[in-house]
């Protein structure tokens, strides 16, 4: 009972494991071959894949370096310049000078990008969305021109700066796309709709009705109850 209850949540609530502070080891070269073969992270990634999991290598610090070097042009004298003149507190409450934190950050960077190719958060958001991907959906005025909510005949797009002069949909057919996480039903997109999910039409009043059709225009209309 234990073990289907664990599958069950396993597959309901898919766990990714983001292995932060991976910045904390030393390169491959300066590793002796006892510690390339007990490696921390290798064998998290391995008991992570035995349990059905997804663990990642991250390392938060250099992704926030990275952002912090190009808040400042990349420009790695303007950064030295930068830190020298503003004393850093880590988190040892010890004072640095700004100098010797660049060195310290870019060593670690070129730790990481040496031995992970990446700071891995991007990877780890990616592969925490794949587990459990997010529902595709594509509002529009007319499921047979496809053209998007907000849409007149005649007078283009309403309450949008976009120009309105064209009277043909096709170049605005299904141009909206709203993400929803599984699970999600029509009353969703119509609450998204009227809290201003697209930023050209706000959508009010009560839901009454609406119809669908697969993105594959095969399947026939059909028409869908807001629990749907």
């Amino acid at each position: 009972l234990h073990r289907l209850v664990a599958n069950y949540l396993l597959i309901r609530f898919p766990i990714c494991l983001a292995l932060n502070k991976v910045d904390a080891f030393p390169e491959i070269s300066n590793m002796t071959e006892g510690e390339r073969e007990e490696d921390v992270v290798q064998c998290c990634q391995r008991e992570a894949l035995n349990r059905g999991e997804v663990a990642v290598p991250v390392s938060a610090m250099c992704e926030h370096w990275l952002l912090q070097k190009q808040s400042l042009g990349n420009d790695l004298e303007k950064v030295r310049e930068h830190f020298h003149s503003t004393s850093m507190i880590m988190a040892s409450e010890k004072k640095q000078k700004g100098f010797d934190y660049v060195e310290e950050q870019e060593a670690a960077l070129r730790r990481v990008l040496g031995r992970f190719g990446s700071t891995g958060v991007l990877e780890a958001l990616s592969a925490a969305v794949s587990l459990r991907p997010p529902v595709y959906c594509y509002p529009v005025s007319d499921l047979d021109t496809e053209a998007p909510v907000g849409w007149t005949s005649g007078k283009g797009l309403s309450l949008t700066q976009h120009d309105s002069s064209s009277s043909s949909a096709v170049s605005y057919a299904l141009r909206d796309c709203l993400l929803f996480k599984p699970g999600s039903t029509v009353d969703n997109v119509y609450g998204a709709l009227r809290k201003g999910a697209l930023p050209h039409v706000l959508v009010q009043g009560e839901f009454v009705r609406a119809e669908g059709r697969g993105l594959d225009r095969s399947g026939k209309k059909i028409q869908v109850g807001k629990d749907t």
